[in-house]
């Protein structure tokens, strides 16, 4: 799991990715924690601005917990993340949402000048 976010991550800093849907399975809860971790360097250490919503498709209520972890972390700095069990929601959201995720990454970036300065 923990390679496939990295390919994602690197995805994230060489392209301009507008939204993304996450399928997750069985696995270990704790395992999604690595996307976050990713997203959050890539923000904050290397300055790529996320913008762009996320949707999970959590399978289990473990992982709906570490998604809902995750949001708080990962809003701030411009990626919407939405939790939802049914994919046609989570496509949903994505379609519906992309111009709320627009004004939370002007907003994220808005908040990195304020601490830069």
């Amino acid at each position: 799991m923990c390679y496939g976010y990295q390919a994602f991550g690197m995805l994230c800093a060489a392209r301009r990715v507008r939204a993304a849907l996450v399928r997750t399975g069985d696995e270990d809860p704790d395992g999604h924690y690595a996307l976050r971790d990713i997203l959050v360097t890539l923000a904050r250490v290397a300055g790529i601005p996320l913008g762009f919503p996320l949707a999970f498709i959590a399978r289990s209520d473990e992982i709906a917990e570490v998604c809902r972890t995750m949001q708080n972390e990962l809003t701030p700095l411009g990626c919407e993340l939405g939790v939802f069990r049914a994919e046609r929601q989570a496509r949903e959201w994505l379609r519906d949402g992309k111009r709320e995720a627009r004004a939370l990454q002007a907003e994220a970036l808005d908040a990195r000048r304020a601490v830069a300065q």
